[in-house]
């Protein structure tokens, strides 16, 4: 017996410590998928392989294509972008999935961190200048699957696709929202919620404005 499909779940997804810990982003986020590829090439089994919105710089004034030029202004994404590089360059039948702002109840991710920081503070203070798409990990994994039962019915294609939950917001707007709902189930001692820009809030890793 072998697998059919694997679904390349392991990511390196600190961002800002990648600026500094360069070639553990590279070990998992590219030589990971490169021997991947390899071996699913190996055994004809289809690769699912998960990538991200920090390919793309972010300056473009729309939302970004699956041809569009892969320029990546941080460690993380340029990790990110060999290991699809990696992926176009084998002989494996791959699908690439670039995915932005995932969050969920597992992990480390906005969504926790904000509930977090709101049961601890009285003040927060936003990035509202950058753009995306806050996309739910379930949803994710259940687009994975439904390319695996298409790709079983010779209806889909292998290639690269983007996916994205709706709406399009700032981080300062997602953030409004989750202390929204959060507000309805417990009492939180959070009162004041600043949009700042990114300016505001130097970072190790540069992030694309446009997501």
């Amino acid at each position: 017996w072998q697998p059919k499909f694997f679904i390349n779940a392991a990511a390196y997804t600190a961002v800002d410590l990648a600026e500094t810990e360069i070639q553990q982003a590279m070990q998992l986020n590219a030589e990971a998928p490169r021997l991947l590829a390899t071996l699913c090439a190996e055994y004809d089994c289809v690769l699912l392989h998960p990538s991200t919105d920090y390919v793309f710089d972010g300056r473009l004034n729309r939302p970004y294509q699956e041809t569009d030029t892969l320029n990546p202004l941080n460690i993380y994404g340029a990790s990110k972008a060999q290991g699809e590089y990696y992926l176009q360059a084998s002989s494996a039948k791959y699908v690439i999935l670039r995915v932005s702002w995932v969050f969920s109840a597992y992990g480390k991710n906005f969504l926790k961190t904000i509930l977090r920081l709101a049961q601890e503070k009285t003040s927060l203070s936003i990035v509202a200048d950058q753009i995306g798409c806050p996309t739910a990990a379930a949803h994710i994994a259940q687009v994975l699957l439904t390319i695996i039962e298409q790709i079983q019915k010779g209806q889909a294609h292998f290639g690269v696709y983007h996916y994205c939950d709706q709406p399009i917001v700032s981080w300062y707007q997602f953030a409004q929202s989750i202390i929204t709902e959060a507000k309805k189930y417990r009492a939180l001692p959070l009162e004041t919620l600043l949009p700042i820009s990114t300016n505001d809030y130097p970072t190790a890793a540069t992030r694309p404005v446009n997501s």
